[in-house]
């Protein structure tokens, strides 16, 4: 379950938004250079870029989709850690790693029922925390060992 905090949330969107924003803007400056080095005037630039804008277009609809994708996933790390704090709440110590895909990744599918600590999974990778080949895209869950679901669920 990581990050642990949501301080630590606000950390990661805020490198998150920034990384996003200067990939766009080098994107954007690259674009408009090869543009220019080609012969392609201002005007013809400036409607290029609004129509991309508009349109949500390679450059523009790279930008949604980021904010999109850093949204969901904030939201799914701060019911993560609103959960943990609540089964730290109850006394719950050990987890089991539940896999929420109908086609889980190698690493996660390897992982599925295994039992351990919160300490345990932090040193071998969390879900969502880049350990495995599906990384932040990643929807498995650690619950409570005392989970008594299957440990694979397809939605």
């Amino acid at each position: 379950m990581m990050p642990q905090t949501y301080q630590d949330e606000a950390i990661i969107i805020e490198a998150e938004l920034s990384a996003m924003a200067e990939k766009i803007a080098i994107d954007l400056e690259t674009f408009i250079l090869r543009m220019k080095l080609t012969g392609v005037g201002d005007d013809i630039i400036t409607s290029t870029l609004f129509t991309d804008l508009k349109e949500g277009g390679v450059l523009f609809g790279q930008f949604k989709n980021g904010i999109k994708n850093i949204t969901k996933d904030a939201i799914h790390n701060v019911a993560n850690i609103s959960a943990e704090k609540e089964f730290r709440m109850a006394g719950i110590d050990t987890f089991m790693w539940v896999t929420v895909s109908g086609k889980p990744c190698p690493d996660c599918d390897g992982r599925a029922g295994e039992v351990g600590t919160k300490e345990y999974f932090d040193a071998i990778g969390n879900p969502k925390s880049g350990f495995s080949v599906c990384g932040r895209h990643c929807k498995c869950q650690l619950e409570p060992a005392t989970y008594k679901g299957d440990t694979k669920i397809s939605r």
